[in-house]
């Protein structure tokens, strides 16, 4: 049996399709660095995962507000957005701070109406995105801080080079920042791996923590680390 069998097996899924499984739990860069091992990574999934939850949530409303039009289904639909600030308040605490993380598409508008006080997300693959992006710039100038996803979540890191990753960051700090300088955009700034380290060996955890740490030190310093 493996991984993502006993996954399913623990969890109680019953599986119609043990390749929709695979994929689903197929990161894209383990795939780049495995392939023809598995059929597809998750990213197409990821995609048609946001419509199903869309529809599912059009449906709930359709269905139990018959009478509502388009308008005000939509509205309904908005409100959504409420709830997820209603938990972010709940949450949030004195002392506390409150993270949204995001694997897939960057929805920067909606994480300025939400209020959140933390952005989680892949700058490996998003990064000058959310550099060029004007609610980007709002999110950090309204005190929010940002963890940027900037070391690959793959099982060999031997070719990722932490100057090439402090460049990345200084240009797209600069594009945030404007005449202000990238100072800013330091202090409210942590560097992450692109997603979750749980299914990668010790070494490799090591290894992105080593690669995260040149990176900070060299942002801050303004040199290319060693």
């Amino acid at each position: 049996m493996d991984r993502a069998d006993l996954l399913a097996e623990q969890l109680g899924l019953q599986i119609r399709d043990r390749r929709l499984l695979a994929q689903a739990l197929t990161h894209t860069s383990w795939l780049h660095e495995h392939p023809g091992e598995a059929a597809g990574h998750n990213e197409r999934l990821e995609f048609l995962g946001d419509a199903v939850v869309n529809l599912a949530v059009s449906d709930a409303l359709y269905r139990r507000h018959p009478l509502d039009d388009e308008g005000v289904l939509s509205a309904r639909r908005a409100a959504i957005v409420e709830i997820l600030k209603s938990v972010i308040l709940r949450v949030r605490r004195p002392g506390v701070m409150v993270g949204i993380h995001c694997c897939d598409e960057i929805p920067v508008a909606l994480l300025n109406e939400v209020g959140a006080d933390i952005f989680s997300f892949d700058a490996h693959q998003g990064g000058s995105a959310f550099a060029n992006d004007a609610d980007g710039r709002r999110f950090l100038e309204s005190g929010g801080h940002v963890a940027w996803g900037w070391i690959p979540t793959l099982d060999d890191l031997s070719g990722i080079r932490a100057d090439d990753i402090v460049a990345r960051w200084r240009d797209a700090a600069a594009r945030l920042a404007g005449e202000e300088g990238p100072e800013r955009v330091l202090a409210r700034s942590l560097v992450t791996a692109t997603c979750g380290l749980a299914g990668s060996s010790l070494a490799t955890c090591e290894r992105s923590f080593e690669i995260a740490r040149a990176v900070s030190q060299g942002f801050a310093s303004g040199t290319p680390p060693a």
